[in-house]
């Protein structure tokens, strides 16, 4: 009948335009997180490699004030404000910036700059980690890792790729590839899991029967720093056997282990040797595909 279809033809129109609108607030919302995610990128850029390149003023601790940041062409091109950097830096899950609010400067008891939470020249911000700009004061950016800490690592793994392997191997260790310091985290993103052995006992017949087994439980926890997401492989490395052969060990306020590894006579850049690894291990099959004669010496039982 007439009547019912121009219903129907209705309710089609009705239904296209609410998938419309859900496709549309869909795509806004992408846009956000993708304007957020451009935004992170342009600050780890420019705080841990281009400041000093771009005529930024940074401290010997890695602070540029915020204002003078903002007027960065790439930021200025996104809009940023101060809001935005605020919402990257509470919400980068890898905590890779630092933000801290300067004190109000005074001059004959006069206060000489405005202290509002809203005003962007009354912050700074730097990057935790990752710099590849020289001449940093490392001490300031970063806490030393002594062997007699309580939360000392046993030991740290650093993440690469199985097309890298070979050139570590070749090099002789890990290196900072460009940047100041050779990155590790404490464990994996997808944390660990330990088999546990078990006695499960039962009443059969009258009499107590006893089973051993084993269970896999949780182990060390998820690592959110220090790894990408996408590392192939893991290279393990002994923290007290390389920190008794010299190697410095510290860690960013984000949880990352980072080192400069030992200075060579013929390079520059800091090696972290091969004879502090332990292991190397595929990541997905868990098949260790290099290993130390020590480490193998003491897993052999």
């Amino acid at each position: 009948m007439p009547g019912g279809g121009g219903g129907g033809s209705s309710d089609r129109g009705r239904g296209r335009a609410a998938a419309g609108e859900r496709h549309h607030r869909s795509n806004r919302k992408t846009t956000a997180i993708d304007r957020e995610t451009q935004i992170s990128k342009t600050l780890s850029l420019i705080l841990r490699h281009r400041a000093k390149e771009l005529g930024l003023a940074m401290d010997d601790r890695g602070f540029v004030k915020v204002d003078e940041l903002l007027q960065h062409h790439r930021l200025r091109s996104l809009k940023v404000s101060l809001p935005d950097v605020k919402r990257v830096v509470e919400s980068n899950a890898k905590q890779r910036f630092e933000l801290v609010v300067l004190p109000p400067l005074v001059e004959k008891d006069a206060v000489v700059v405005d202290s509002g939470l809203d005003n962007p020249a009354n912050f700074l911000i730097r990057a935790t980690q990752g710099h590849s700009i020289q001449g940093l004061d490392v001490e300031s950016l970063l806490t030393p890792v002594l062997l007699d800490d309580p939360d000392c690592p046993k030991e740290v793994v650093h993440g690469t790729y199985a097309a890298t392997w070979p050139a570590i191997l070749a090099s002789g260790g890990l290196r900072p590839m460009g940047r100041v310091h050779v990155h590790f985290a404490t464990g994996v993103p997808e944390g660990k899991l330990e088999a546990k052995s078990e006695v499960k006992s039962e009443v059969k017949d009258g009499e107590i029967e006893e089973t051993k087994g084993v269970s896999v439980v949780p182990g060390a926890p998820p690592v959110v720093s220090g790894m990408r997401a996408s590392a192939s492989l893991l290279v393990w490395v002994d923290v007290r056997r390389a920190s008794e052969g010299g190697v410095r060990w510290w860690r960013s306020r984000n949880g990352v282990v980072l080192t400069e590894g030992l200075a060579t006579e013929k390079e520059k850049e800091g090696v972290v040797p091969l004879e502090y690894v332990s292991r190397v291990v595929e990541r997905k099959s868990g098949k260790v595909i290099w290993k130390s004669e020590w480490w193998e010496e003491s897993n052999s039982g």
